[in-house]
């Protein structure tokens, strides 16, 4: 898991500039499990 996800972070997203993949991290405050979407652009 990416270092930024820790402390409490409940959404982050990371772009890759080659694939241009957008990865969008979001906290289940339910579970508290992290969930993962990915989109192209």
């Amino acid at each position: 898991m990416n270092k930024w996800m820790f402390g409490g972070v409940d959404e982050g997203i990371s772009i890759d500039p080659y694939t241009r993949m957008v990865k969008v991290y979001s906290r289940d405050a339910n579970t508290n499990r992290i969930i993962c979407q990915e989109t192209h652009i």
